[in-house]
């Protein structure tokens, strides 16, 4: 196992798994590999700050605690990648349908929402002092208020083990991150692309307040999506500039 020491700390209640972490990092030095687990989240938080909705007990909600110190100032975004395809994989395999990864990092089967991802990194100077990778993967929700979303259990049709289901991420987590420490950033960022939700369909987005269609081209290495437009013309976006209409 890549994880040598790897611990997971179980918690039935916290405000988020990532404050944990970062709360844990500043006490201590915890083993790399290290998941935060709880049964409810009182703050969880997805990316742009939005609300993480999961029925108590019946998802996984996790970080894992990372040290990707050698991964460059230019390449952090492939640590998002390699966490999109490690759980896109588990979804995958839970589900038995097609999973893709909408920019930057939700997981989708049938076109809702089965995972979130929000990661977290510190650094010292130009370099990466650690990485909390903060994870919501629908397990056993049988409704959920907002309609986007979906879990295994409503796919598949029975319940999920969660456990085994965790123990599942845990290993693909391992797995992919083993790939980005031993340098396949190329075969992560094609790996990324190959799954990459709606890669050269047209799609409608909210732009500059306005609505738009576009066809995603990709990804730049920075981890910023780009665009063609209808009239040829091509634009490049980071997160807070733009958002998908699902």
């Amino acid at each position: 196992m890549f994880f040598r020491d790897k611990a997971i700390i179980s918690l039935d209640s916290v405000d988020s798994t990532n404050n944990y972490a970062a709360n844990l990092i500043k006490l201590s030095l915890p083993p790399e590999g290290t998941v935060i687990t709880a049964q409810v989240q009182t703050s969880g938080r997805g990316q742009r700050q939005s609300f993480w909705e999961s029925a108590e007990g019946d998802n996984i909600l996790c970080s894992f605690i990372l040290y990707p110190r050698f991964i460059q100032a230019s390449d952090q975004f492939a640590i998002s990648q390699m966490v999109s395809l490690a759980i896109r994989e588990t979804a995958e395999e839970l589900t038995s349908q097609t999973c893709h990864i909408k920019w930057p990092n939700d997981i989708i089967c049938r076109d809702k929402k089965i995972s979130g991802i929000l990661i977290e990194t510190s650094w010292v100077g130009s370099k990466i002092s650690y990485c909390i990778a903060g994870i919501g993967l629908n397990i056993n929700q049988a409704n959920f208020e907002c309609h986007k979303a979906i879990s295994a259990r409503q796919i598949t049709g029975h319940p999920m083990d969660k456990e085994a289901a965790l123990m599942m991420l845990i290993e693909n987590i391992e797995k992919y991150y083993f790939k980005l420490k031993s340098g396949q950033l190329r075969e992560i960022n094609l790996e990324y692309h190959k799954h990459l939700y709606r890669l050269g369909i047209p799609t409608r987005f909210i732009f500059e307040e306005k609505e738009i269609t576009a066809t995603i081209q990709g990804v730049d290495h920075l981890g910023r999506l780009k665009l063609m437009l209808s009239d040829n013309s091509h634009i490049t976006c980071d997160l807070k500039e733009i958002s998908m209409i699902m």
